[in-house]
């Protein structure tokens, strides 16, 4: 029952997110929806590891550039066992980020909404792999509860990047 009050509070909230005026403003264009760091790859051969390539854009296209960046953060900054953001690591990665593209005010402040709407995504996209399991030899259904407890903790302790 905790679940499913979950996933109906969250769903209520991003609806709600993605109907108001400030939603619909934030910068769009193209996404990968799905920066996993098990969908990137690296090349060490200049003595450094340098990011190289991106692939599986199953779920790419048009929408907040935003989402991407939670995406990111939830997963490249994240402590595996507890679900807590990292700190230090998300700080870096969004003033990596900002020498490309400064983030614009709204994204600052929607920043903890679109945490937890990736950490809803996934939550629920590995529910779906867990509970109605699909044929098909690459796939191997990871356990929903990680992604359960990140939003739980995007919900508990918001977070946005500094000025």
């Amino acid at each position: 029952p905790a679940q499913a009050q979950l996933l109906r509070d969250e769903l209520g909230f991003q609806v709600e997110l993605a109907t108001s005026a400030a939603g619909r403003s934030l910068p769009r264009g193209h996404i990968h929806a799905d920066l996993f760091r098990d969908n990137v790859m690296f090349d060490a051969t200049a003595g450094e590891d340098r990011l190289c390539g991106f692939f599986d854009y199953y779920f790419a296209g048009i929408d907040a550039l935003l989402f991407d960046i939670a995406v990111c953060l939830n997963d490249w900054c994240c402590d595996l066992d507890s679900g807590r953001l990292a700190e230090d690591r998300a700080l870096a990665f969004v003033a990596a980020y900002e020498t490309v593209r400064p983030l614009e005010g709204s994204e600052r402040r929607l920043m903890p909404a679109l945490l937890r709407a990736a950490g809803f995504r996934f939550w629920l996209s590995r529910l779906w792999d867990w509970h109605l399991p699909r044929e098909a030899s690459l796939l191997q259904p990871k356990d929903p509860a990680h992604f359960e407890r990140l939003l739980r903790d995007r919900i508990d302790n918001p977070w946005h990047p500094p000025h």
